[in-house]
């Protein structure tokens, strides 16, 4: 029997208790629930207030508590066939502690605490942490029967709720350890030349934490799931789509497919749980974002092939927001009732995004592009390529290196000047070497005449190439001539402009391997500006690498589509972007006759999950073709697949 947290079927309702909470009608809550066709609960339990009558003297007790309300809601979402996890937060504590005990507070440069509302920020080293935290969960374990427990903010915490920054924490436990770990004193600023030993001390404190607290809940409750915002030593990876205030804009429209989708692709054994953040800002709790944003960040989370995880602050009596109630409770309905169309969701990507371990634009940029041409991808996060599948025929690697032996069957495509930094890789992998650096690349253009590559430029010979420090190298096989920087001003010299001397690209072979290296940022150029043109390059260079496609449709660019693979058929999604503008997300603008072509070997039937209606296909070219009569917001097409055919299929190609 699997893990219960292994299924993509979980339907998870944060309600973000404040103490008040303690009051409420607890059968009304879990009616709520219900409403919403969830499956699991979430509720605070422990850290910095207790919702239940705790013993240990060390935790905080809830004012408003007035009978076991973690009992109560444990026993009934049990009696009504829901999970629930228990949150904890053991960052901060109550201020009342400070005093007897100074040792368990984090410490500022100049000594102080950070206290924010009565609550005073704890230190992960701090006997509170090392020690009492645990207590808190045995107590919780050993008194109620809990499927999960999570924990917010674990860790390293510098900012307060104000996003005040306060710096690496000087608090005599870390001193301490920090000169057993390296035998050096605490660095005191993020840009200290031993920030790269501090940062390795904290990763190893956390998963010595971590590994205390598995072995605890796993002694006590087995099948009790540990859950937080990281890997290690958790079983349900949390995430979160979610916005601020003070965030640049554009939004980032595939925030939900991309925290899934790496996960997805990275861990064999883990499951995650994207959370749909309900509010507009942790300034503003009380307001939610667009209720078509949330409904987006719902569906890509079950495209991308996990459950789903809506968040509110307190309970829903008394929420002062409804609107986004509707769309919320019609998604969780039909994942509620379409679930046994995903048991063995598995995606057959012929084409690997790398993540890397700090994300940014040029890693955006691209994600979107493929997002925008319908070109099936997984993504697979810098540190876990060691474990992921192989066979993937095409690599991508925003400005990052790796071991390229990783994939001996796969193309790659580089970009960024990440591989120009090692004259070895650089020569050995794209027969190229590094001449100078161009500090200043205004006015700068990619020539991009050579129609026979750069097919989807027929009526355009220059590409403005932007940006600084762009290495520029020589390449045996070279692409993308640059015109260098040239007069822009006064319109009458605008003329004249110095010869092509070097290529913005190279190309190599190694056997039936193809390698191709843009030292330049693509894809930030991409996602920072949005000219197509710097899109259209990448995928004429996929194009011309003739990578079997499963899919083929001409469906609009801001058509999310998601085509995989499950135990009966195949499953295709699609989420209809077109109400979103880059800062606002008006209702989608209905789309009428959308194609399909897509490779499912022993198709039976095509039909809506969405509105139960059968769809007329033909078999054509190794594929099922069919024509969508309308797309509005979204919908779910299954692809059944004939009894006796190999469910595992074959790869192939509609194209």
């Amino acid at each position: 029997m699997s893990d219960w947290w292994m299924s993509n079927d979980l339907r998870l309702m944060q309600c973000n208790l404040r103490e008040i909470d303690a009051g409420m009608d607890v059968d009304r809550l879990i009616q709520n629930i219900k409403e919403f066709h969830a499956n699991a609960l979430m509720v605070g339990a422990g850290g910095i207030s207790a919702f239940y009558p705790t013993q240990l003297p060390f935790q905080h007790k809830n004012p408003y508590l007035r009978s076991d309300v973690l009992g109560e809601l444990t026993e009934k979402c049990h009696q009504n066939g829901i999970r629930i996890i228990a949150r904890f937060d053991f960052s901060k504590a109550h201020e009342s502690f400070e005093k007897d005990h100074p040792d368990w507070f984090y410490r500022s440069l100049k000594g102080g605490t950070v206290s924010f509302n009565g609550m005073v920020h704890t230190c992960v080293n701090g006997e509170y942490q090392q020690k009492f935290s645990l207590e808190m969960i045995r107590e919780v374990l050993e008194k109620y029967p809990v499927d999960g427990i999570f924990f917010n903010m674990f860790g390293y915490q510098t900012r307060d709720y104000s996003e005040t920054y306060h710096g690496i924490c000087q608090c005599k436990n870390c001193q301490k350890a920090f000169w057993a770990f390296c035998g050096k004193e605490l660095p005191v600023r993020e840009d200290d030349p031993e920030i790269s030993v501090y940062r390795a001390f904290q990763k190893k404190t956390i998963h010595e934490m971590m590994t205390r607290i598995r072995t605890l809940v796993k002694s006590i409750r087995p099948q009790t799931a540990i859950c937080t915002y990281t890997d290690d030593q958790v079983d349900l990876i949390r995430a979160e789509s979610n916005s601020a205030l003070s965030r640049p804009l554009p939004f980032w429209i595939y925030s939900a497919s991309d925290n899934v989708m790496a996960v997805k692709g990275s861990f064999e054994k883990k499951s995650i749980s994207n959370c749909a953040i309900n509010a507009v800002d942790i300034f503003y709790r009380f307001m939610g974002v667009s209720k078509h944003l949330t409904k987006i960040r719902l569906l890509q989370n079950i495209a991308a092939g996990a459950g789903l995880d809506y968040c509110i602050i307190g309970v829903f009596d008394g929420y002062p927001e409804t609107e986004p109630f509707d769309f919320v409770q019609e998604i969780f309905k039909l994942k509620e009732r379409t679930a046994a169309k995903y048991l063995g969701f598995h995606s057959e990507a012929p084409i690997l995004l790398i993540k890397p371990s700090v994300g940014g634009a040029e890693y955006r940029g691209i994600f979107r592009a493929l997002k925008e041409a319908h070109l099936l991808f997984d993504v697979v996060l810098q540190e876990q390529l060691s474990a992921c599948r192989k066979d993937y025929r095409l690599v991508i690697a925003p400005n990052i290196t790796f071991d390229t032996n990783l994939f001996p069957q796969a193309d790659l495509i580089a970009t960024g000047p990440a591989f120009t930094q090692n004259a070895g890789e650089l020569s050995q992998l794209f027969k190229g070497k590094r001449i100078r650096v161009e500090r200043n690349l205004k006015s700068a253009y990619l020539d991009v005449r050579d129609k026979s590559l750069w097919k989807r430029f027929p009526m355009r010979d220059q590409v403005i190439l932007d940006g600084e420090d762009f290495p520029v190298c020589s390449f045996r096989n070279g692409i993308l001539p640059v015109i260098p920087p040239s007069r822009y001003g006064p319109p009458e010299l605008c003329y004249g402009a110095p010869p092509i001397s070097y290529c913005a690209g190279g190309v190599a072979q190694d056997g039936s391997r193809i390698r191709i290296l843009l030292p330049f940022m693509l894809g930030t150029l991409y996602y920072r500006y949005g000219y197509q043109e710097h899109r259209n390059l990448l995928l004429d260079l996929i194009e011309s690498r003739r990578i079997p496609r499963n899919l083929q449709t001409d469906a609009p660019d801001m058509v999310e589509v998601c085509f995989s693979r499950v135990d009966n058929g195949w499953l295709l999604h699609l989420i209809n972007l077109t109400g979103y503008n880059g800062t606002t997300f008006f209702s989608p603008i209905p789309l009428s006759k959308i194609h399909f072509c897509c490779h499912a070997p022993g198709c039976q039937s095509v039909f809506s999950l969405k509105t139960g209606d059968n769809l007329p296909f033909r078999e054509e070219k190794g594929g099922v073709c069919f024509t969508m009569k309308e797309l509005t917001d979204y919908d779910v097409i299954f692809l059944s697949r004939r009894e006796g055919e190999d469910k595992n299929g074959t790869e192939g190609s509609v194209v």
